[in-house]
């Protein structure tokens, strides 16, 4: 479960004020006012929430999740291309992807 941490920024001079660390999706919507599900939203876009509000994703890096994407986008282009099988690794276990068998038209 991924933790965030809310930091306002001062809409003229740019200053930074964090507000909380370790909060869930549910506390961030609490604090800022925003609905519940878009915390991470705003976090992987990084956008700012109402314009005053930036809000980090704790634990994972954004190089790691970059990395992870990438991962899949290479696993589905090989499954496109007539590829069988595709080991992909997810939380550091390989997950083995085997492309269905096309049926034959008789």
């Amino acid at each position: 479960m991924n933790t965030y941490t809310v930091i306002k920024v001062h809409p003229f001079n740019g200053r930074e004020t964090t507000l909380g660390k370790n909060l869930t999706c549910a506390q961030v919507a609490a604090l800022i006012g925003i609905p519940a599900g878009s915390a991470s939203n705003y976090a992987r876009k990084g956008a700012k929430a109402k314009g005053l509000y930036k809000i980090i994703v704790d634990g994972e890096p954004r190089d790691e999740l970059a990395d992870k994407w990438n991962e899949m986008c290479r696993a589905a282009r090989e499954l496109k291309r007539g590829g069988r099988i595709v080991v992909v690794m997810i939380k550091g276990k390989p997950h083995k992807y085997v492309k269905p068998r096309e049926r034959q038209a008789v």
